[in-house]
């Protein structure tokens, strides 16, 4: 398969533009007037707000001036589940010269900037919830099952039932991407595509294996 790929679709081609990355992040992250990070998650959640941000070295008082969604991510980040390093993608990237992206650093910052304030809250209760990397082992582990449900299931769960967060972070994420697989393969008919995109993106009835067969692709599941 990968010897016959003449296009490889990734989420974002450019992944080792650090600096466009922080460029794209400071952009959006920060801004005045904000309350104070642990204000921003109901009083229950709090503690455990607090708990996960001091295992992970983060000073609550530093993200005074942080969104909500960046704290998130920040938080993500710092407490070292996975290795990006290690990704899927950066290793087909290391390999094929044609790459295109299907999204820029902007416009995935703008996703999560664009988020209602409850939905940018939950997203940060889940990431805390999540720092100690059981759920994201479980989902690795599921991965490598082929437990397709289990996975679906878990990131579910880590939405909190904000319907915001997984129509803006997923289910719109997936009808653009759908889009432009289609235009990239209509430019090109005989080209043979490889599309790497995150687990999260191939799940239910609005992941891309059930978008694309939608619109007429024969999908194939082959391990």
């Amino acid at each position: 398969m990968l010897a016959e790929t003449d296009l490889l679709l990734v989420e974002i081609a450019d992944l080792g533009e650090r600096e466009q990355a922080a460029l794209a992040f400071e952009a959006r992250a920060y801004d005045v007037g904000l309350v104070p990070i642990l204000d921003r998650v109901p009083g229950r959640q709090k503690a455990m707000l607090a708990a996960s941000l001091d295992a992970a070295g983060i000073d609550p008082a530093s993200l005074i001036h942080t969104e909500t969604w960046a704290a998130a991510l920040q938080l993500g980040n710092a407490a070292r589940c996975s290795n990006a390093a290690n990704g899927v993608d950066r290793a087909l990237l290391a390999r094929f010269d044609n790459a295109r992206s299907l999204e820029s650093f902007d416009r995935q910052f703008a996703v999560f900037d664009g988020l209602p304030d409850d939905a940018q809250a939950d997203l940060l209760v889940s990431v805390a919830e999540e720092s100690d990397c059981r759920a994201g082992n479980a989902r690795r582990a599921a991965w490598l099952a082929g437990d397709l449900q289990a996975i679906e299931t878990s990131i579910l769960t880590s939405f909190r039932g904000n319907t915001d967060l997984r129509e803006n972070l997923v289910d719109d994420r997936n009808a653009g991407y759908a889009d432009q697989i289609v235009q990239f393969q209509a430019s090109d008919p005989g080209q043979d595509l490889l599309v790497a995109v995150g687990v999260g993106h191939m799940l239910g009835e609005t992941g891309l294996p059930a978008l694309l067969s939608a619109r007429g692709y024969r999908v194939r599941r082959i391990q």
